[in-house]
């Protein structure tokens, strides 16, 4: 996708950007180190139906995962889990060029912040991976 085509409207005076799907290609990692880490308890997910969650919280989908199949297993356990197997696959995550290249151009600029539901501590390892980090006034 062309930087030209999702660029912002003027006039603006700050930009906020999303993480997961919108700076960083993360979604199918996170899938991965979902399912890595709920199979390690005893539950499963499908493709489809993480796609179909992924824009909650980590201890929402949880919630959801364990009233929707019966499952029963350690949310907090879980999660730890999947944070410390998304960060042995971080060299994975690539940016969104066209996004990553409106964060370059406005830097300096304006204030730009990061608004996500992920957890900061994925979230910071993600942005400064693909190396994005530091452009932000605001996590």
């Amino acid at each position: 996708m062309a930087p030209h085509l999702i660029a912002p409207i003027p006039p603006y005076k700050a930009l906020i950007f999303d993480c997961d799907g919108t700076l960083a290609d993360t979604l199918p990692v996170h899938f991965q180190t979902w399912s890595a880490s709920l199979q390690a308890v005893g539950a499963d997910i499908y493709q489809d139906w993480y796609y179909k969650y992924c824009g909650t919280s980590a201890q929402e989908m949880l919630e959801i995962l364990k009233a929707s199949f019966g499952y029963e297993f350690n949310s907090e356990l879980v999660i730890a889990s999947r944070q410390r197997y998304y960060q042995s696959l971080i060299n994975t995550v690539k940016e969104i060029q066209a996004v990553a290249e409106i964060v370059r151009e406005h830097y300096g600029l304006i204030p730009m912040a990061v608004a996500s539901g992920g957890e900061r501590v994925v979230l910071e390892a993600t942005l400064s991976n693909i190396k994005l980090h530091e452009f932000f006034n605001i996590l």
